[in-house]
């Protein structure tokens, strides 16, 4: 049974060669396969970028001498080029310069079965090379869109820069787990709340709580961003007494001068869980005590 779409080749040569070609073709023996013609390169250039082709079929006859690479007459599908040519040294040439297959001009029109299986493996080998194009085309997008979604992971990520400082999120997260710990099992925790002050309104540089904190703050302490330029600190196992230290510790740790001649002044307040407080509780006394630090000048 023929197939019920005929595939097509455009057939790129001079006459004769061109009109014994397209005689070949229209007699039907060649399987299914139908040509346009074209009697020369800018023409054949022209067509491909309009039609689509399953192979293109270049008689030697028209073989550009310039010594450019036959990629571009395969058009923006890189359709297979078929080179049809009565001698080998010339066939080594295209093939170097993306020919897909070569011919002997010939035997092409004197069997149609020859002409018809080569043009039939260039089409297969033209289409593997689309699947392979668009594959790699897929797969750099892919890598391109994972590469966003590592960045928006690690822009959300708890930890941030060095020493474990961690989102305002991630915070109130574990301030809640460690509420719900202390209410199940007992035993003290403190919440301390900071924010630094520097003359004329002038910020510190951006790293600085966080590496003062980091160098100062217990290893089991968890430290971390809380408003948009204050800082948390929660201290398991910690009451009111060891509190009152760690924050005396912060405090003097903080105010070292990031430079000469700079002054900073820092801010605390804690407030120590009890039965039946809530995370938001403590954090509501601990601003409080913060607000009152503000006003004294120091630690509350």
């Amino acid at each position: 049974m023929p197939p019920l779409v005929r595939r097509r080749a455009l057939v790129v040569a001079a006459d004769p060669e061109r009109r014994a070609l397209e005689a070949l073709f229209s007699s039907g023996r060649l399987d299914g396969w139908e040509a346009v013609a074209a009697d020369g390169l800018d023409r054949a250039r022209f067509v491909v970028q309009m039609e689509l082709f399953e192979a293109v079929v270049l008689d030697a006859g028209l073989y550009p001498a310039d010594g450019a690479d036959l990629a571009w007459l395969g058009g923006p599908e890189q359709t297979p080029v078929l080179f049809l040519a009565d001698a080998p040294p010339g066939a080594a040439d295209a093939l170097r310069r993306g020919a897909a297959q070569w011919l002997p001009r010939e035997l092409a029109l004197a069997d149609p079965s020859l002409l018809a299986a080569a043009l039939g493996a260039a089409a297969e080998a033209g289409e593997l090379r689309r699947r392979a194009r668009r594959a790699g085309e897929s797969l750099e997008e892919y890598r391109r869109q994972v590469s966003r979604l590592v960045g928006l992971l690690w822009e959300a990520a708890p930890a941030e820069g060095q020493g474990g400082w961690f989102t305002q999120r991630h915070m109130l997260e574990r301030l809640h787990e460690e509420v719900h710990r202390c209410a199940r099992h007992g035993g003290p925790l403190a919440v301390v709340l900071g924010e630094l002050e520097t003359p004329h309104d002038t910020p510190p540089p951006a790293d600085w709580a966080p590496a003062r904190v980091a160098r100062a703050k217990r290893r089991c302490d968890v430290a971390g961003q809380y408003g948009p330029v204050g800082f948390m600190l929660l201290l398991p196992l910690t009451g009111e007494r060891g509190a009152a230290a760690c924050c005396r510790r912060l405090r003097a740790a903080l105010e070292a001068a990031p430079d000469a001649g700079a002054t900073l002044r820092a801010s605390l307040g804690f407030a120590v869980f009890a039965p039946g407080a809530s995370a938001a509780s403590l954090l509501c006394r601990a601003e409080q005590e913060l607000e009152r630090a503000r006003a004294e000048g120091g630690v509350a």
